[in-house]
Parts: structure tokens; C-alpha cells; sequence
């Protein structure tokens, strides 16, 4: 199961433009790779504390 990302409105972008992440926030998750499940359990942790996110970014399974 894969969860819809919300447009993201351009405020949110200028503060995720320098972001790590934000090429995990701003894509579908099905096309996230990582080399080990503790990177991505690690990753997805990030994106859901994410102020800017709130936490609406679920890791596919």
C-alpha cells in the first residue's frame, strides 16, 4: 500500500528546498530504494517527524 503525497504549497517548498529528504516527500514512495531496512525505517522516521510534513508520508511495506 502506497500513500498519496500532497501537493506541496510553495512556502513548504522554499523550507524543503534544502532538504535531504525532500526527494522522498516530493516522489511515490514505490520508487524509493535504500540498501538496508534500517535506512529506510530510518528515513521514514524523518518524514514523519517532519514539521513541515506532519507526518502525512507512510513507508510502503
Amino acid at each position: 500500500m502506497t500513500s498519496v503525497t500532497q501537493p506541496a504549497s510553495s512556502e513548504e517548498q522554499m523550507e524543503c528546498s534544502a532538504c535531504p529528504l525532500a526527494v522522498y516527500c516530493f516522489s511515490d514512495p514505490s520508487t524509493w530504494v535504500f540498501r538496508t531496512m534500517a535506512e529506510l525505517e530510518e528515513k521514514t522516521r524523518k518524514i514523519r517527524e517532519c514539521a513541515v510534513r506532519k507526518g502525512d508520508v507512510k513507508a510502503t511495506r
